[in-house]
């Protein structure tokens, strides 16, 4: 059998979310032969640059034309859909024709209409799974009467889908595909004598990337004199590293600041709370171990969508400024019992298998029959 992963790496989740698909197909189907195909790498410099741009940076840079793209009629016409999910992606296109693989994940929505088109034009026998890596449903982005299989998180996702005309049993929930390192259980306990993180201490866990330099001043200056240890981390910045060292040392403040880390699993196990931007899969993550997330500065569209789900929920809290984030730090700070009371719901809602899940469901769906396109409805 072969299985190909689809996406376009245009942000760390659908990437990651293709990853964590790959280990999962290699431990447990070792015998399948597997390919991920980017679309994007196959198209001309100037667009993958220009398409990044658009995809990672209008979102911060111009949140207003970024919610208008997720509202907008203009979206929903029949040559918008022709340039977004057809013109582009000819080299997608051709590397799936040559591969003809027997099932295809896909983690980036832009993918289902490509997969779809080559399946009905070159007849292959292949079933088409999307990995939906949000937390909310999109009609107009979601919505691919061709896909046989839906993989999404939440319960809400399920109705809304069913409701836009999905049959139910064309959905599964099984969450967003996370590293194994997250279903391996270890208590916080343990997981702050492994980094040596006090255990009476209130843990904050930071990215430095989500703040400005004036803004991370700020939250260094509120910790003085609490009962509050922090963990930073910066990623590959080494300049960030340092200056939030020096920070952190010159309030006297306990804390530890990492840079590229690849324990992010014990990290989320150690912390009160995590502290930073709504990606899903980030979010998915601090679910699954059970670490409550305050979101701070979520742009219009899915990653605010995300970020109000986790709080309809309970297991977050949505702030627009910094001095949001200080007012609610402080009243949990102030108030442990929510804390413990957002720890117990993030718990609940965590679906740390869910790679595992994804790939066993849809290998058993190609065993068990026949690819064919679903019919369109009338």
């Amino acid at each position: 059998m072969k299985a190909a992963i689809l996406l376009l790496n245009v942000g760390g989740g659908h990437q990651e979310a293709a990853n964590n698909l790959k280990a999962a197909l290699e431990r447990t189907h070792p015998d399948i032969e597997l390919r991920i195909i980017d679309g994007l790498i196959y198209t001309p410099r100037w667009f993958q640059v220009l398409f990044a741009w658009w995809w990672l940076k209008m979102q911060y840079t111009a949140p207003r034309i970024w919610g208008w793209m997720y509202e907008s009629p203009l979206f929903a016409t029949r040559f918008w859909s022709w340039w977004m999910y057809h013109i582009p992606w000819w080299g997608m296109r051709r590397e799936l024709r040559a591969y003809r693989p027997d099932v295809v994940f896909i983690t980036h929505f832009v993918c289902n209409p490509v997969a779809a088109r080559v399946r009905r034009e070159s007849k292959l026998d292949m079933r088409i799974n999307y990995i939906c890596t949000e937390f909310i449903w999109l009609d107009l982005y979601f919505r691919w009467p061709e896909t046989d299989r839906y993989f999404f998180s939440t319960e809400k996702q399920r109705e809304q889908a069913i409701a836009s005309g999905i049959a139910a049993e064309r959905i599964a929930i099984t969450g967003i595909p996370i590293k194994p390192a997250f279903a391996v259980e270890l208590s916080r306990q343990d997981a702050r004598t492994k980094l040596d993180i006090p255990q009476d201490a209130t843990v904050l866990f930071f990215f430095a990337g989500t703040f400005g330099g004036t803004n991370i001043d700020r939250i260094v200056d509120s910790m003085k004199g609490k009962n509050v240890y922090p963990v930073v981390v910066c990623g590959k910045s080494t300049e960030a590293k340092e200056r939030i060292e020096k920070l952190i040392a010159k309030a006297g403040i306990a804390g530890k600041v990492y840079g590229f880390v690849d324990f992010m699993d014990v990290i989320m196990r150690a912390a009160d709370l995590m502290v930073g931007k709504g990606g899903a899969l980030m979010c998915a993550e601090c679910l699954a171990t059970g670490c409550p997330v305050l979101l701070y500065g979520s742009p219009p569209g899915h990653e605010l969508g995300n970020a109000q789900w986790l709080e309809t929920i309970g297991a977050g809290i949505v702030t627009n400024t910094i001095d949001d984030v200080l007012r609610a730090i402080d009243d949990l700070l102030g108030h442990p019992e929510k804390l413990r009371r957002m720890h117990e719901v993030s718990k609940a809602a965590g679906l740390p298998k869910a790679a595992d899940n994804v790939v066993d469901l849809a290998i058993k769906d190609r065993l068990a029959t026949r690819a064919a396109p679903p019919q369109l409805p009338a």
